[in-house]
């Protein structure tokens, strides 16, 4: 058995912000996740995959590479 798919499917990001007098810094905390979505259109007999941040409108399509035996970004 080997990986053919590997994304993320929930996210943190702490970053830091800005510097204050007393040498405290803000931090930008945010988390997410994403959804896998499977599409009805088809690569090389395999499904594409899709995977979408809620709540969000970002997207990113993975079809399936023979060459390479995995799914890969389009």
């Amino acid at each position: 058995m080997r990986v053919v798919f590997a994304q993320p499917k929930m996210f943190y990001r702490n970053i830091a912000g800005d510097c204050h007098p007393d040498g405290t810094r803000d931090h930008d905390i945010t988390d997410g996740s994403n959804a896998l979505n499977v599409l009805p259109t088809s690569t090389d007999g395999f499904r594409d995959l899709q995977l979408r941040q809620r709540g969000s409108k970002w997207r990113q399509t993975f079809r399936w590479s023979a060459r390479d035996g995995e799914y890969l970004p389009r």
